[in-house]
């Protein structure tokens, strides 16, 4: 049997899995202000003025900390976009 037999005969449903949930963990892994403002391309304060006026998403965690959701941002992201 050669190394291309192998590899057909494996299953891509383990891999496809693996991807999915790594997808899953990035759209909901949390981020701080300054990651966030990174991420987005916009300066920290800037990112803390959206916030205080309601026009970005965040999350509460514990009694102070806000952190940021990779999926809100994608979709704050995609509902500015102009085509």
């Amino acid at each position: 049997m050669s190394l291309t037999d192998k590899t057909a005969k494996t299953p891509l449903c383990a891999d496809h899995t693996k991807g999915k949930d790594n997808e899953q963990f990035f759209e909901n892994q949390l981020l701080t202000y300054k990651q966030a403002a990174q991420y987005l391309g916009i300066s920290k304060p800037y990112l803390k003025r959206l916030k205080a006026q309601g026009l970005m998403p965040y999350v509460l965690v514990g009694d102070r900390a806000i952190r940021f959701r990779m999926s809100s941002l994608n979709r704050w992201i995609e509902d500015r976009e102009i085509t």
